[in-house]
């Protein structure tokens, strides 16, 4: 008899913080008997937290590091951009809560859950969210990553776009695939559609024109970024 081999598949890391790990125990198990509309709001604010600290990880913390050893304008443009980004997430997602049926958000809860692996109880460690991404992002990703690192690249914008896929992949899990579940009506569809826009439209603009600004000592920082939540092997 032999043993099947085992592929290993990439992802993307982000780590869960302590309340949304908190929020996410109790919706899992407030999901078994129904959600009040209380319920269906936290779920609501739950996901709209997980996406504002998404782009803290993907960018913000980034765009911190650069900002501490180099005075760039684009670097406080950026920053702008992307805290509007998040505000106006909070502000459209916040008033949808009302439209959602029960049924669909417990779906949305399982979604969110199966994305997340759990801490041992009594661990020091936190949960995280893991996210798989294509071979093809994987391996572009760790090929451009190491050469920056080694210095034998300085392609500094193609490090750039493997950031901007790798944020798009990771919104794929927890933004589109939970508005393709809810099947909402055209008009939430629409805003909601619009916050994605934002950020695919304004938001990677604006780290598109950083990334040809940045000074060549500081690819090595926005690799090792992205290396800190893009797992390839």
């Amino acid at each position: 008899m032999t043993t099947p081999y085992l592929t290993f598949t990439p992802y993307l890391t982000f780590t869960v913080d302590q309340k949304t790990a908190d929020d996410l125990a109790y919706l899992v198990a407030q999901a078994k008997n129904g959600l009040s509309d209380a319920d269906k709001k936290l779920s609501v604010a739950m996901l709209t937290e997980v996406y504002c600290a998404l782009l803290d990880t993907c960018f913000g913390e980034l765009l911190k590091q650069v900002n501490e050893k180099h005075d760039i304008k684009t670097l406080a443009e950026a920053q702008a951009v992307i805290e509007e980004i998040q505000s106006k997430a909070r502000h459209y997602m916040g008033w949808i809560s009302g439209f959602l049926a029960t049924e669909k958000v417990i779906k949305v809860i399982h979604h969110f859950d199966s994305l997340v692996v759990k801490a041992e109880p009594g661990s020091d460690q936190a949960h995280f969210l893991k996210l798989p991404i294509s071979v093809a992002l994987s391996e572009k990703a760790s090929l451009n990553l190491n050469s920056l690192i080694d210095g034998s690249s300085t392609n500094i914008e193609q490090g750039i776009e493997i950031l901007i896929e790798a944020t798009d992949a990771a919104i794929v899990h927890v933004v589109e695939d939970p508005k393709r579940i809810m099947k909402f009506n055209l008009v939430v569809d629409k805003t909601l559609g619009g916050v994605i826009g934002l950020l695919k439209g304004v938001g990677y603009k604006i780290i598109r024109k950083l990334g040809k600004q940045l000074p060549e000592d500081s690819y090595v920082m926005v690799a090792t970024h992205l290396g800190s939540f893009v797992v390839t092997k």
